[in-house]
């Protein structure tokens, strides 16, 4: 099958464009989770340096967002570019989704308070 041809597939098309929602969403995701810290500290944390003041919960879950939305990425290129895969290469970026809004709920429920 030729590569216009692979494009111009449904399934192709579909599972790209989730995969841009996924990536989306992980910028929203970190957007929300440093915007919780910084709420969190009531102030004292002034930068994304100093999020380890809240414990390491901040930095795994920033960490494993970016891990998420990289294997989301690997994972859909493989399975579009599998003949047999392909109709259910939609299926990689929505688990990416869930997983990404599970971390986050998960890292700001570890934030630890300042002392």
């Amino acid at each position: 099958m030729a590569a216009r041809e692979l494009l111009l597939e449904r399934s192709t098309v579909v599972a790209i464009a989730l995969q841009g929602v996924q990536l989306i969403s992980a910028m929203v995701l970190n957007e929300v989770m440093l915007g919780a810290a910084y709420s969190f500290s009531d102030g004292r944390v002034q930068s994304a340096d100093q999020l380890s003041l809240l414990g390491p919960s901040p930095q795994v879950g920033l960490a494993l967002i970016g891990l998420i939305t990289l294997l989301s990425i690997a994972s859909t290129a493989v399975l579009v570019t599998h003949e047999e895969l392909r109709r259910r290469a939609w299926i990689a970026p929505v688990v990416a989704i869930v997983a990404g809004v599970l971390t986050c709920v998960l890292a700001i429920a570890g934030f630890r308070p300042i002392a």
